[in-house]
């Protein structure tokens, strides 16, 4: 019952404008955060019911949007991470205490917020035209009021000065990275994407930002104008990990500067200190301040090395690992940047197994606004002897309802640009380079390929992709052989290998055959 109607609301939310999912042109001058705090307005204000850190930046917002609730988590709290996109099912971008939420609290929450923005068009206010975007951030606030969480830890969808999410009025709020991306909204200068995205802190809020110096002025000079209460900037290292770990070290302390208390009694959260091994003085020092509540104010204490290696398990496409049925190794990573690209190199450089020792062969999708070529020649440093380069967006049509936003016409120029990059760095001197119209025939074409290379297979360049295909792990041989009309690997070797398109396309096609409403759409890039 619960599933079936998770598709109802779907399809109903599927027929709002999606910016996701198509061209992005335009955008800047359509998007506020205006119309989802309209929503919120209608729904009785949700989101002041429990408190919130607000995290943007271009790279590490996943990342460590997941160690702070690890760290919010060890303090006791019921803690919700609010995040985007999802690999494999809707409700991933709604997680409590670590566990996506389920289906039938995200249908009420949906559903309430849809009919929210029919109220909104009613009374003429800006709630009418919420997009998609709009309205699932506004379900998600109200789905963790409806589940009595403490703390929220809520990342940007895009940017930050128009993104949805930026209704909170978060007491503390990160940058975690600052690259040159989304130039036609965010603008087409390093300091004018860091501005934008630093206008998420809030009136008499902290930010930290992770920027180096050259861009600290531009962050500062937005914080100035929001009147925001302090900026602390951590200079970046080569070390990415170890600056997101960082940065969430230093969210908690200015938590517990402002009082922020963990909710596990004094003697819990006097154990937890403890048995941290980066438990410091000023820890104790904290801790004791607030030994008259009963409670240990919070701190870096609560984020050891057992809490970052439990966010890190909690993170989908990290260089995530499956074995096909056939006996093609996968690896599934979503870096679609060129910074992340060439940590994903470096990744692969360091990893066990051999890996390092066998160029993969490669399967590739971008959405149309990233950097196709920069992206291209690091991945082609990897010498991958093929490589298949697919259509993450095969079609212009949305979700269903018509509310879709078109695909650009320069699609096809952006994978071309990929190719050749790939292409001209693939191999020791040239890979070969198929273009595929789907996932579907690109998964085909890249599994049939690292089997008679007697490698194994990368994935790589969008989340959109990854969730395709960590889903097509799970298929039935029956419903490969009707939807794609070939087989990948010998059938006595086979048990489940390959895709339904449908799954990449994000229409309800994936309801009516039976794959769980929550996996009718995958991520955005």
């Amino acid at each position: 019952m619960a599933r079936s109607r998770l598709g109802r609301v779907l399809r109903r939310l599927d027929a709002l404008t999606d910016w996701e999912r198509g061209s992005r042109a335009g955008m800047a001058a359509a998007v506020t955060a205006q119309p989802c705090a309209d929503l919120l307005s209608v729904l009785g204000e949700p989101q002041r019911r429990f408190r919130h850190v607000h995290v943007a930046g271009s790279k590490g917002k996943g990342s460590t949007c997941a160690l702070l609730g690890c760290a919010l988590e060890r303090g006791g709290w019921r803690t919700a991470v609010l995040s985007s996109p999802h690999v494999e099912s809707l409700t991933e971008r709604v997680r409590i205490d670590g566990q996506p939420i389920g289906e039938a609290p995200l249908a009420d929450a949906l559903e309430a917020a849809l009919d929210a923005r029919a109220a909104a068009a009613a009374r003429g206010s800006g709630g009418g035209g919420a997009s998609w975007f709009d309205v699932f951030v506004a379900a998600s606030l109200l789905a963790c009021a409806e589940a009595r969480v403490g703390w929220a830890v809520v990342e940007c969808g895009l940017g930050g000065r128009r993104d949805s999410t930026n209704v909170l009025g978060a007491e503390v709020a990160l940058l975690t990275s600052v690259e040159l991306e989304h130039t036609e909204v965010l603008g087409d200068t390093l300091a004018a994407i860091a501005a934008e995205k630093a206008a998420i802190v809030a009136e008499r809020g902290a930010l930290l930002a992770c920027v180096p110096p050259h861009l600290t002025p531009a962050v500062r000079e937005e914080a100035r104008r929001r009147r925001g209460g302090s900026v602390t900037q951590l200079p970046p290292s080569a070390d990415r990990d170890a600056d997101n770990v960082e940065l969430a070290r230093l969210a908690l302390d200015e938590l517990g500067r402002r009082g922020a208390t963990a909710a596990a009694d004094a003697a819990s959260a006097s154990a937890s200190a403890s048995a941290s091994a980066s438990a410091s003085a000023s820890a104790s020092a904290s801790a004791a301040s607030a030994a008259g509540t009963g409670r240990w104010l919070l701190g870096r204490h609560l984020l050891g090395e057992e809490e970052v290696r439990m966010a890190r398990r909690r993170l989908p496409a990290r260089y995530e690992a499956l074995e096909s049925a056939c006996g093609v190794a996968v690896r599934l990573d979503a870096a679609h940047t060129a910074a992340s690209a060439a940590k994903l190199v470096r990744t692969v450089a360091r990893g066990g197994g051999g890996e390092a020792a066998r160029p993969p062969v490669l399967l590739v999708g971008m959405l149309d606004d990233k950097d196709h070529a920069a992206v291209g020649a690091a991945l082609a440093s990897l010498a991958p002897p093929h490589a298949v380069v697919c259509d993450v967006l095969p079609t212009a049509a949305g979700g269903g309802g018509g509310g879709a936003v078109p695909r650009p016409g320069g699609d096809a120029a952006a994978a071309t640009a990929l190719r050749e990059a790939v292409s001209a760095g693939g191999g020791g001197g040239g890979a070969v380079v198929e273009m595929a119209a789907d996932v579907g025939s690109g998964l085909e074409g890249a599994l049939a390929a690292a089997r008679r290379h007697g490698t194994w297979l990368l994935v790589a360049g969008s989340f959109r992709l990854c969730g395709a295909v960590a889903g097509s792990i799970d298929a039935d041989l029956l419903e490969i052989e009707e939807v794609l009309g070939v087989r990948y690997c010998d059938p006595s070797q086979m048990t489940a290998v390959a895709l339904s398109t449908s799954s990449a396309g994000g229409d309800e096609a994936g309801d009516e055959a039976g794959g769980g409403e929550g996996r009718s759409r995958a991520g955005g890039g």
